[in-house]
Formats: structure tokens, sequence, C-alpha cells
């Protein structure tokens, strides 16, 4: 620490100047204290109200998807009757009219019209279902009268996508990885943990398709780079079915 009248200049020496002395910077510190305090009261205070601001949510909300749906619907008889279409599964109808069930309405299922354009429900009946539907999601949603290609879209998927990362040393550490999120994470939201589960079995591939092709972190089996490394191409030579260098075999 200097003290001069004239400014110096100092080598390897930073310059800090200090805009507000120890008595304002107390000030300021007890001035933060007294709104920290009215901020917790004040939260505090919602806090007790949480339920009542919840219902009082809920009832808007409630208003919004009503004033939404009232858009769609045809009024008679003054205003004082209106009707409503809207598809719903068959598998929820009971469960719908159970819902109805103390309401002023009147449901009356009908059949949908000939060539009336259905939406799809992708309801997934097996754990492959579930992995490929996002696949399927990805390009379009199948129509309702179609059959679902989630399972022999995942398969392909599966294949194509290990033949073309084609290395088990990768296939290896993004398998370890996930393997690491899923213990990792407790409860994840559906869409996370399907990620996971289909980033596993597409991991597992290709480990599985790299060393059956001779693919290892992109060591060379013929020659390689390092001494150190041939015993492990020695090793994937031994492990290797696939020839990726046939290339006739390889499309087979």
């Amino acid at each position: 620490m200097t003290f001069s009248e004239k400014p110096l200049k100092l080598m390897k020496c930073i310059e800090v100047n200090y805009d507000t002395d120890p008595i304002e910077l107390n000030e300021e510190i007890k001035t933060i204290s007294v709104k920290e305090k009215e901020i917790l009261q004040s939260l505090l205070r919602l806090t007790r109200k949480r339920e009542s601001l919840y219902r009082y949510y809920l009832e808007n909300l409630n208003r919004v998807h009503f004033d939404r749906a009232a858009r769609g619907t045809i009024r008679q008889f003054d205003d004082r009757l209106f009707m409503l279409q809207a598809w719903c599964p068959e598998k929820d109808l009971e469960k719908l009219k159970l819902i109805l069930e103390n309401e002023p309405v009147t449901l009356i299922p009908i059949e949908p019209e000939r060539d009336e354009r259905i939406p799809t429900q992708m309801t997934p009946k097996r754990p492959s279902d579930a992995l490929g539907s996002d696949l399927v999601n990805i390009y379009d949603t199948p129509s309702y009268r179609d059959w679902d290609p989630s399972t022999w879209l995942f398969l392909a998927f599966t294949v194509f996508f290990a033949m073309i990362m084609s290395d088990g040393g990768y296939g290896l550490l993004i398998l370890a990885l996930m393997a690491y999120l899923k213990f990792k994470l407790k409860n994840p939201s559906p869409g996370i943990s399907r990620f996971i589960n289909l980033s596993i079995v597409l991991s597992a591939a290709t480990a599985v398709y790299g060393l059956l092709s001779g693919g290892f972190f992109g060591i060379a089996l013929d020659q390689s780079a390092f001494p150190v490394l041939v015993p492990v191409a020695d090793l994937l030579k031994q492990i290797r079915l696939l020839n990726t260098g046939d290339t006739q075999l390889m499309m087979m």
C-alpha cells in the first residue's frame, strides 16, 4: 500500500478504488437486512394463502378452458342451450360419463362420418412401442386407420444407428453415461426416461455391432499406431465376425 500526492505506476500491481467508505457500507447492510425481513414476511403471508391462490388459479384456468371450448359450440334457444362436439378415445368414454354424471350436461356418443379425419392417439402396448413412438412423431403421426409402425421403426433405427456409429468404444462410453443417468435421476419426466432408455438400447447395439465389426475407438487392426494397442487389436481380431472391407458382405 502506498500513499502519494502524485499517481504512481508500479509494475505487476493493480490499482483499486473504494468509492464507498465502511460507514456507508454498514448503513447499506442494515437497509438490506430490513428489506430482507420484509420480503420474508411477505413470503410467509403468501405461503399461508397458497391454497386459496391455487384454487383461484384453477377456477380461472377452468374459465379460460371453458371459453376456449365455447367458441366451438352451437347455441340454440336464445343461448340457453349449447352443443359441443369433441373427440374422446373409446376406452375413456365411461370415465367421461362419470365426470359429467353430476353436471347439467347430456353426453351423446356418435360415430364419426365416413370421410371425417379422425385424430390419432398413439397408445404403446409394448416397451418397443413406447420407445418407437417418439421416433414416429419426429417424422409424422400415422393416420388413425394406418398400422402403428413404432416397433418396426424402433428396430430399424437401432440397427442403422449401430451401423452408422460402428464403434464399440463409443457405444460402451455412451452406454456407461446413460446407465449413470438412469441410476442418478430418481424421478425423471416420462420424456427424459424414454430418451435414456432409447439411448441405452442404441448404445448397447452400437457396442455389439462395433465389436463384431472390429471398430473400437478407431484402432487400426492391421497396423496399430502404437505398440501398446497391439494386444487390443489382436483381441478385436478374434472377436470380429464382420469384415467392413467386404462391401458386398456388409450390404447383405
